[in-house]
């Protein structure tokens, strides 16, 4: 094709079917040299004479419309409108049509695609799809979101509060699946017993008897607890409660307990969990220590008082780093994802072969990477890995052991 030459295309009358659905042709058309030139000038026309094309096309979840972004009013903004099979002229869509209708990007159907679940205004929603009815999972004043399927279709996994939570479709309850915090201190339940009522001398408060059980290696003290046993029954009846009570507290089993998963300075992204929900992956950002944000005056307010624009980081400032693990639930294990061994982690772009003082430098340390995924098969057999290398230079995809 000559670099003259472009495509235009326009819509025309006429149907076909794709996927199960039935979209609207596009032809296309060679515009020969000289009349299709490119300018500056012809680049540069403001689509509000020269006229825009629908963008950002999506069915409705149940394939009825289509619905696209476009502004043939040359107004400010585009607009939502659609066409469905049976009348191909675009209308704009409505209030109520754009708040009753679910994209086919954000429903989650199951293995058989007979139930989708969804999320929408911050709850949980699971639909039939043969009977078309919708059961409602969640409804809470806490934000839900990223519902899915796992265990072979028998729960709803989705996002509460930075963790993970599961709705068993059987029974109706709920489990969460991780503990994830954002600081590792955590406050410690008082000791039974507390602090005692009596007081001793100058009224200083004294540690009642069920947190003074045990006497130090002092004879005198141990002499005194003795004679204090023999000479009061009271005592010796407190005493024998207080060990059955203990005993029976011993004999029964401990209370199931999640790993606790700290963040303190980092930010957590892509919370995923296996389809057998035995591996749960995230993402933790660090910000850069000592980062200098660009800010950009605004003069011009509604206030009348300049306010601060935030701008992007100056070129060659130092990026914040990535880190990935994998939480296994049956281990109850916490790894990190080693990416030190990746094949040409240490390579850098072939212009600082120019300088070799910095080429030398480069290859010393490995490059940061962004992972992300996992993109887990149906079985949860295999999970690939999409990482990308922080300059933009490598991409690989990589299998996911989370075993190890």
């Amino acid at each position: 094709m000559n670099k003259n030459t472009f495509l235009q295309y326009r819509l025309q009358p006429g149907l076909a079917w794709e996927c199960g659905h039935r979209i609207p042709n596009y032809s296309f058309s060679h515009a020969q040299e000289g009349s299709g030139t490119l300018t500056v000038d012809k680049i540069m026309r403001d689509p509000k004479w020269i006229g825009s094309s629908p963008s950002n096309p999506y069915w409705s979840a149940d394939g009825k419309y289509l619905f696209f972004n476009w502004n043939p009013d040359k107004v400010n903004d585009d607009s939502l409108y659609y066409i469905t099979a049976t009348d191909q002229v675009p209308k704009k869509a409505g209030y109520d049509l754009r708040q009753n209708t679910l994209s086919s990007q954000s429903i989650r159907y199951n293995n058989r695609h007979t139930a989708y679940v969804y999320a929408k205004n911050g709850d949980i929603f699971f639909t039939d799809v043969k009977s078309a009815k919708t059961k409602t999972i969640t409804q809470t004043i806490e934000f839900e979101s990223g519902p899915s399927f796992i265990n072979n279709d028998t729960r709803i996994v989705y996002t509460r509060n930075q963790n993970l939570y599961a709705f068993d479709l059987a029974d109706g309850t709920t489990m969460q699946l991780t503990n994830i915090v954002r600081s590792g201190a955590q406050a410690a339940a008082p000791p039974p017993g507390g602090f005692g009522g009596g007081q001793r001398g100058g009224g200083n408060p004294v540690r009642g008897a069920g947190t003074r059980d045990a006497v130090s290696g002092d004879p005198l003290e141990r002499a005194l607890k003795n004679e204090q046993l023999q000479l009061f029954d009271v005592l010796k009846e407190r005493k024998a409660e207080r060990d059955k009570s203990e005993a029976w507290t011993r004999s029964q089993p401990k209370t199931k307990t999640l790993r606790t998963i700290t963040l303190d300075d980092r930010n957590l992204t892509g919370l995923t969990i296996s389809p057998d929900a035995r591996y749960v992956t995230y993402r933790l950002y660090r910000s850069p220590s000592g980062e200098k944000n660009t800010i950009i005056p605004s003069f011009v307010t509604e206030s009348g008082f300049t306010t601060d624009i935030p701008g992007r980081t100056k070129v060659g400032t130092p990026q914040g780093s990535y880190e990935f693990f994998v939480y296994d639930t049956q281990a109850d294990t916490v790894m990190a994802v080693k990416t030190t061994d990746i094949p040409g982690i240490n390579d850098a772009p072939d212009y600082v072969k120019d300088y070799p003082s910095k080429d030398s430098s480069r290859r010393k340390a490995p490059r940061g990477v962004i992972m992300n995924g996992p993109y887990w098969s149906d079985n949860g057999n295999y999970a690939v890995m999409d990482i990308r290398s922080q300059d933009n230079k490598d991409r690989w995809l990589m299998l996911l052991d989370g075993a190890t």
